[in-house]
């Protein structure tokens, strides 16, 4: 079973974002509730996504994600 937060303590984490056959390592972050999340390269860059429909996974830790490149 996952560990239950509360929504105050989720304000960053690790994303990975699978996008045009590219996986990229990414941190996302949310200042507040009411804000969208925002998504950052390894570089600190602005990481868009494609127009169009976004799915979002939560996962326990990043250890749980598997790919092949």
């Amino acid at each position: 079973s996952f560990p239950t937060r509360r929504s105050s303590d989720l304000r960053t984490g690790t994303a990975f974002v699978f996008q045009d056959g590219v996986a990229t390592k990414a941190t996302w972050s949310k200042s507040s509730r009411d804000q969208q999340i925002s998504l950052k390269d390894a570089e600190g860059k602005p990481l868009g996504l494609n127009p169009g429909q976004t799915w979002l996974t939560l996962v326990n830790s990043e250890t749980d994600v598997t790919y092949t490149p």
